[in-house]
């Protein structure tokens, strides 16, 4: 993945209200475990960098509580959410709290 940058021509203003507007459709129309696998990959696709073992590191330091924050949640729910997404080998978390989606499917799908 990488992270993406604006080109000379980029309109950072209308970016950004498209990134705003998904993110208010998100928060209405999805469920939390949803809304988080929607940030997980939306922090992939920005900042993602290829991990050792396949898939794409998240290379910031990410508690629930940050997750919760974003997506509307609390950090219990988010929890849960993350708790099903290692369980499924969709994710896996260092004890440093990066996050590395091995994934990335399985995240799109809960998405929808």
């Amino acid at each position: 993945m990488h992270a993406r940058h604006a080109g000379p021509a980029a309109q950072p203003g209308a970016a950004v209200e498209a990134g705003v507007a998904a993110q208010i459709q998100a928060l209405g129309t999805l469920d939390i475990a949803g809304r988080v696998a929607r940030q997980l990959l939306v922090f992939a696709e920005e900042y993602g960098e290829p991990a050792d073992g396949g898939g794409v590191l998240i290379p910031l330091r990410l508690t629930q509580g940050d997750l919760a924050g974003l997506v509307g949640a609390t950090r219990v729910r988010v929890n849960a959410a993350m708790v099903a997404f290692k369980r499924q080998g969709s994710i896996v978390v260092d004890d440093t709290s990066r996050i590395t989606v091995r994934d990335r499917q399985a995240l799109e799908r809960r998405c929808r």
